[in-house]
């Protein structure tokens, strides 16, 4: 035992159960990644309000320091 495979919580489930996990978990970073782009685009904007603009600085440090999919 020991071997990738036998340790996931996946092991013995079938493969339709395995893509529609993933396919869950893409749309999760997709959502994600659609966020992050919006607060950049604040951030960047001249026309952006201070308040806008902390608020999305405030969402990029968060995701930095507390999103599991960051490296």
């Amino acid at each position: 035992k020991g071997a990738v495979g036998t340790s996931c919580s996946w092991a013995g489930r079938g493969p339709r159960l395995r893509r529609v996990a993933l396919a869950m978990a893409m749309d999760q970073v997709n959502a994600l990644c659609e966020q992050l782009v919006k607060a950049v685009t604040v951030m960047m904007d001249p026309s952006s309000t201070q308040r806008y603009r902390l608020e999305a600085l405030k969402f990029c440090e968060e995701f930095k320091e507390k999103c599991p999919i960051c490296v």
